[in-house]
Formats: structure tokens, C-alpha cells, sequence
């Protein structure tokens, strides 16, 4: 398929919504802008990709879905088109726009929203109860002087013994290497600050902190832990995307608190974190 037919509908085309098709028009009221893979990923499950694929085009052709295709080697972004606009604005969902800013660092965020979403899906007794990206909290708070805003706030809940839900919250953010050590060592000393006021990180006071680091190596890995440690009080987490996926529940379970080598309190230094489906992007309104 060239470039041109990425890009330009086919005249006629006419659809009904499934079930399937709605949550995914709901979870891209949320993402805005998403890669071909997270939305297979996350909605349609074990159907085959070249299904799928064929799924949103005609949906793209019926005008519910926009695609932006920015080179021939890489993957369709896909966000709302004009009649998903409508059918969300009937359900009384709010569409808002793709946020400006680095697209890269907006398709992180949303790859770890679906990862999250889908670890939890697979892993037994755990739910993803929240995950609010920054885009949603910065319009929420629109007006607002805010110095800090997390790429993400995350509640993931797991059942204990008898049962009951135990939360867990914590910020998330999405490292791409652009931040040198200075600017990072200010940011997770204004989380510090957050997180010892009265109301915690946006009403959260028990939330860890967990840093994605994508396109890193040993290097930007040992720089981060080193800051955490010393600007940091509470538990915190590492996740490195070139890692295998299946430990962020593992290390969720245990926990361990050691006293800071600086002095900031408590933390907790664990490896990386994973991914696989679930449909729980709705949650966190």
C-alpha cells in the first residue's frame, strides 16, 4: 500500500460500530494520538494484526478515525476523526486535542498506559483502578500555576487474601535522555517537595515514584538511580523498556524499604517492569 492510500479515504464507505469498535474510539478520546501497535494491543486482543489493520482503515475510510502516516517505514498514527467526534460527543465524552509538544515523548506516555493496562489485565488479583497523563491534569488544572506535572498518575490495586483491593499509586515519567542530570536532579526535588507537603503528589501522599527510561543505557540508568536515591524519600521504581516485561507486579508485591544513602528517607531500588491487553483505559475520569 503507498503512501497516498495511508492517507486518503475511499469514498463510500459506510460501517456499523461493534462493541469493539467503541472502546476503541473511547480509548483514543483519552490517548488522542496512538500507534497502530498499542491499539492492537490493547483492543483487539489475539486477532491477527493484518485484521485489525484492516478494522481501522475502513473505520478511517467511514471517517471515524484520522491517520497521520509520517514515513513509509513506520507505523499509522491514528487519533479521532470527524464522525468518532460526533458518536463520542452523543455519548456525552469529551474529545479533546492532541496535546502539543515532543509527539515521541506523547506516544511514550501512552505505550506505558497500555502496558500498565495490560499487565495488570494478565497478572492475577491486579487491576489498573487510574492512570491520569499529564495532558488530562494539565487541562483539569487549566489557569493553574503549576511547577510539576507528572507524565502520569497511576492506582493499581491487588487483592489481598481475603479479597480486598490494597492500593498502590505512584507518578510516573517517561525518560527519553532529554533532560540532563542538573534539570533531572530539580525534578525529583520538586517531587520531593510534593511529596512531603499535606496534600502529597495531587492528593496522593503515599505515591512512589516510577521512571520509564527509554533509548537508555547503563549510564542513564546509574545517573537516575544515583538521583533518586539522594533526592528522594519514598520507594521508587526503574523501569527500562529493553528489559523483560513480567517483573512490575513482582516487584510491586515486595517492596522492600532501605534507608536512604543520603538521607532523604526511604526507597526502594528494583528493576524493570512489563506489558500485555486489557480494555481499562476508561478508568481515571
Amino acid at each position: 500500500m503507498d503512501r497516498q492510500s495511508r492517507t486518503q479515504r475511499r469514498a463510500g464507505v459506510r460501517t456499523s460500530l461493534t462493541e469493539r469498535d467503541e472502546a476503541l474510539l473511547r480509548a483514543l478520546a483519552r490517548f488522542r494520538l496512538a500507534r497502530t501497535s498499542q491499539l492492537v494491543a490493547l483492543i483487539f486482543g489475539q486477532v491477527r494484526r493484518d485484521t485489525a489493520a484492516e478494522r481501522l482503515r475502513r473505520l478511517y475510510d467511514a471517517r471515524y478515525l484520522d491517520v497521520r502516516s509520517p514515513d513509509r517505514s513506520q507505523e499509522n498514527l491514528y487519533g479521532l476523526g470527524p464522525a468518532g467526534r460526533d458518536w463520542l460527543k452523543g455519548k456525552g465524552v469529551a474529545a479533546g486535542a492532541v496535546p502539543r509538544g515532543g509527539l515521541e515523548h506523547h506516544l511514550g506516555v501512552v505505550e506505558a498506559w497500555v502496558q500498565l493496562a495490560a499487565s495488570a489485565h494478565a497478572a492475577p488479583g491486579w487491576r489498573l483502578e487510574l492512570f491520569r497523563p499529564d495532558w488530562e491534569m494539565r487541562e483539569h488544572h487549566a489557569g493553574a500555576s503549576l511547577r510539576l506535572v507528572p507524565d502520569g498518575l497511576v492506582r493499581l490495586s491487588r487483592a489481598d487474601a481475603e479479597g480486598r483491593q490494597e492500593p498502590t499509586h505512584f507518578a510516573l515519567e517517561v525518560d527519553r535522555r532529554t533532560e540532563r542530570p542538573p534539570e533531572l536532579r530539580r525534578k525529583v526535588g520538586q517531587y520531593e517537595e510534593l511529596r512531603t507537603s499535606s496534600s502529597g503528589i495531587f492528593g496522593l501522599p503515599d505515591a512512589g515514584l516510577v521512571f520509564v527510561l527509554e533509548e537508555s543505557g547503563s549510564r542513564r540508568q546509574a545517573a537516575v538511580e544515583e538521583i533518586l536515591r539522594c533526592e528522594w524519600g519514598g520507594w521508587w521504581l526503574i523501569w527500562d523498556r529493553t528489559e523483560p516485561t513480567a517483573q512490575l507486579f513482582k516487584q510491586l508485591e515486595q517492596t522492600p524499604l532501605t534507608r536512604s544513602p543520603c538521607g532523604k528517607g526511604s526507597d526502594q531500588s528494583v528493576s524493570p517492569i512489563g506489558a500485555r491487553r486489557t480494555n481499562m483505559v476508561e478508568t481515571g475520569h
